[in-house]
């Protein structure tokens, strides 16, 4: 499961939508670095779940590691079957993103499902004639929709509480030490800043008298 992982993300990320595939006949050799199966893995996941996709590899890697730690997940049905629905969750939250730059996948950073699946929450939601602009309203279910996609992937991960509890304090270690690394450079730069304007103010003033 852990090679595994690694090589969906791994044809996830040599995804090239001129490959041969399921939806695109092409006598060219598929450029993905995993061949023409990684070139039908990432169209056909790509295409349908958009960067929610990314989130297959993840759980697998997840599960490989707690075998590889001998750590069984005590609910591993119940892990498997939250996981499509937190995919699907996660798309529609993610639809309402601009793509990255360079994406390769015509449809949003959603993929069919997600795109298609926030239209019609929008059509449904539009017709109870709730005064919301589109766009806005588009924000508001995407937000909801993250909420239910975040608490799958944590039951599909099948992390226990304390390793919930050591990623978190990890986490917060590493975007405390992010946020105060970005304040010392802005503090840097303001800082040179201020002198250089300091010291053209005096030289101002010295040629003025």
């Amino acid at each position: 499961l852990l090679l595994l992982g690694g090589a969906l993300a791994l044809a996830f990320f040599g995804y090239h939508p001129t490959d041969p595939s399921l939806n695109t006949a092409t006598e060219g050799a598929a450029l993905n670095p995993l061949g023409l199966a990684g070139a039908v893995a990432a169209d056909l996941v790509l295409q349908s779940l958009g960067l929610a996709g990314y989130l297959v590899a993840l759980v697998s890697v997840v599960w490989g590691w707690r075998l590889m730690t001998k750590k069984a997940n005590p609910h591993l049905w119940l892990s498997l079957t939250v996981l499509p629905l937190a995919l699907i969750f996660a798309a529609i939250a993610l639809s309402v993103l601009p793509p990255p730059q360079g994406w390769p996948v015509s449809f949003n950073s959603g993929g069919f499902a997600g795109q298609s699946l926030l239209s019609l929450l929008l059509g449904w939601a539009g017709g109870l004639g709730t005064g919301i602009s589109p766009g806005d309203l588009a924000t508001i279910l995407a937000a909801t929709a993250a909420l239910p996609a975040l608490a799958g992937l944590g039951v599909a991960l099948g992390l226990s509480g304390r390793e919930w509890a050591m990623l978190l304090r990890h986490g917060w270690k590493a975007l405390r030490g992010t946020v105060t690394t970005v304040f010392h450079i802005i503090a840097a730069v303001w800082g040179g800043v201020w002198r250089v304007a300091h010291l053209l103010l005096d030289r101002k003033k010295t040629d003025t008298r």
